[in-house]
């Protein structure tokens, strides 16, 4: 702590306001990209095959009270994540 002074306190400040600037550049893109979420489960009318991932959501919510959010799609961490729901 005794060398955070003003300066430091300011580059920090400085970096997170680029962090914010830049995450609502990101959620126009995503959203201009056609990236909704409006489609998941809430909106479904039947026709749409349930994804593995609403599969999870939706059995642990049932079964444990657990509620989960998932990433929008477009999101580079929602690739990544390959958690899905085993029936055994």
């Amino acid at each position: 702590m005794a060398e955070y002074g003003w300066g430091r306190m300011m580059d920090d400040y400085v970096f997170l306001e680029d962090v914010g600037r830049k995450v609502g550049e990101w959620g126009g893109e995503i959203s201009k990209g056609g990236y909704s979420d409006e489609n998941r489960d809430n909106g479904r009318k039947g026709k749409e095959p349930m994804s593995k991932r609403d599969l999870l959501q939706m059995e642990l919510s049932q079964r444990f009270g657990i509620e989960m959010d998932l990433l929008p799609l477009g999101m580079e961490r929602r690739k990544g994540n390959q958690s899905t729901w085993d029936f055994k």
